[in-house]
């Protein structure tokens, strides 16, 4: 039944996505795919056996009519003989989908008939090669397909290969499934928007009482920061802003986690989502926003559908500073003005209160430390933060003041964080300060001692046994041997190979001891420097359980 719909919910896009020629080609594999498309009164299909000639027939339709050409084959060396139209639709930039019906996984390479390894197979003459299994669900199938029709479209325009696994081909009924299959809208340019793209959205924004603006790590922008400050005037508009988004207003939400401690928030959730810059960070709030009827726009340069929380309707590939900044010029403040800034402005103000006293009453822990040494921190440094519990932390501290703050959230490992650091800080005239989990820091020890280490490199190392999201996070804080195959007890000797290295140590164990310290560590300016965290074991997962609790 699921390959049906999903069969279903291919023929509908290709119809929605404005393609109404499809060449099929005969076969058992395939049948599921062809009853699906002969149901769909918006295509028109030509029967050609061959598929070599299929393809070409396909290239001459798309090369006259100017539109999408979609093209349907059974399995095995049936995909092969696509190759040399689909060579010549890639390097004349004709935008062809190619769509092979394949086997199930567990099948390939067993000595079945009509078998190849056809995933990828023509990965060298096509834009982008995409796998639909058999076990996929009808949202993934979704998406998937959404990505495969948008990339054949983008500029350059080209071939793809969509390969989709078939499990039992002989359930196929009349063909016929009623679907409404979401479509994710692409809106493609790369600078300026048409005055018509800009003006419909510019409407659809003024007309909704709640946007919400996420800004992921970006690059410092002032141009942007001016542009997000003045949307933010519009009443209906919220910016939230994470500490690597580098933009900064007195109204923006800068700590996404703190809000949601307002049990509130969900109910005030908007209507449209605007997001960009690199992988969001708070899981939380986008946990929330996926169980809520919303739109989701993503701006920027994307291969795939950003649809992290699968709510997406709408790619905007284009670069997010100039559409913020087109989108302010093109948008009139609402003649009725929406209180949902100020709504969301007094939660979040009424948040941060309870967030900073909750912080300023714990006890010795890793979290109350990092908050010491943000606050003392001049605004002159740059802040580099690993990943694992240590950018989690930055994020629920309220302090935004910093030159600027980077951390590697492309893929969100661990390895390298002390490198990229080190890399940051020879760009840098002034302080760049690393803080740093003992994992991450003992997996990438080597670039500690990099000979491009300048003096005004800084490093806090939080020394708590390693591993210490290992032990918030649901999928492994229960596990039975977490401490032995998880978070093992394993110490780095820090601060001996700091020494050796040229570095200048510091050490702090309690609130008293870092606050000693910490002047120091701030200002040393002849010699990099070192500050070691030890903090107590299994602490901050009570403390961040309360946190969200408040």
């Amino acid at each position: 039944m699921n390959e049906l719909l999903i069969c279903n919910t291919l023929s509908a896009l290709l119809a929605d996505y404005g393609i109404r020629d499809v060449v099929i080609s005969s076969g058992t594999r395939n049948a599921p795919l062809i009853a699906a498309l002969s149901s769909n009164d918006a295509l028109s299909l030509t029967m050609i056996v061959d598929e070599r000639s299929a393809a070409f027939v396909a290239l001459g339709k798309a090369l006259v009519s100017d539109r999408p050409v979609a093209l349907v084959c059974t399995s095995g060396s049936a995909l092969l003989n696509y190759a040399p139209a689909l060579a010549e639709a890639y390097y004349s930039h004709v935008p062809l989908i190619a769509i092979s019906a394949d086997r199930p996984s567990f099948i390939i390479d067993r000595n079945d008939g009509q078998t190849i390894r056809q995933n990828n197979s023509l990965s060298a003459i096509v834009k982008n090669s995409y796998f639909i299994s058999e076990s996929d669900s009808l949202d993934t199938a979704e998406l998937t397909i959404n990505d495969a029709l948008t990339c054949s479209r983008m500029k350059p325009t080209g071939p793809v290969h969509l390969n989709v696994a078939i499990s039992d081909p002989t359930v196929v009924g009349d063909g016929h499934m009623e679907v409404s299959p979401r479509r994710i809208r692409t809106i493609q340019h790369s600078g300026l928007l048409s005055k018509e793209s800009m003006s419909e959205l510019a409407g659809r924004l003024s007309q909704a009482d709640r946007v919400m603006i996420w800004a992921g790590a970006s690059q410092p922008s002032q141009r942007l920061n001016k542009a997000l400050a003045k949307v933010a005037g519009f009443g209906n508009f919220v910016i939230v802003s994470e500490i690597g988004s580098n933009l900064h207003g007195k109204s923006f939400v800068s700590s996404p986690d703190t809000i949601l401690i307002d049990r509130e928030f969900p109910k005030i959730c908007p209507q449209i989502l605007i997001t960009f810059g690199k992988p969001l960070l708070s899981s939380r709030l986008k946990q929330i926003l996926s169980k809520q009827n919303i739109e989701h726009w993503h701006v920027g340069y994307t291969e795939r559908a950003a649809d992290v929380m699968s709510k997406q309707t709408l790619r905007i590939e284009t670069d997010p500073e100039a559409f913020i900044t087109q989108l302010t010029a093109s948008m009139r403040r609402p003649a009725h003005r929406s209180n949902y800034a100020d709504i969301v402005g007094e939660s979040y103000t009424a948040s941060c209160v309870k967030a900073r006293n909750f912080i300023d009453a714990l006890p010795w822990c890793e979290l109350s430390a990092i908050k010491t040494i943000l606050r003392h921190c001049p605004k002159e440094f740059n802040l580099q933060i690993s990943n694992g519990m240590s950018v989690r932390y930055t994020h629920l501290l309220d302090y935004t003041h910093f030159h600027r703050c980077d951390y590697n959230r492309g893929v969100s490992g661990i390895d390298g964080s002390t490198s990229t650091a080190v890399g940051a800080s020879t760009v840098y005239n002034e302080t760049t300060l690393l803080i740093t989990g003992d994992m991450s820091a003992r997996y990438d020890i080597g670039g500690l001692g990099l000979r491009c280490v300048t003096p005004k490199f800084k490093v806090v190392v939080i020394c708590n046994n390693g591993g210490q999201i290992f032990r918030h996070i649901k999928p492994t804080r229960d596990f039975d041997n977490l401490e032995q195959y998880i978070c093992p007890n394993d110490p780095a000797p820090f601060a001996d190979l700091a020494k050796a290295w040229g570095y200048k140590v510091f050490t702090a164990s309690t609130h008293d001891e870092l606050k000693s310290v910490l002047p120091d560590f701030i200002n040393e300016s002849t010699q990099p420097a070192l500050l070691e965290l030890h903090t107590e074991l299994n602490v901050i997962t009570e403390i961040m359980t309360k946190f969200y609790k408040l």
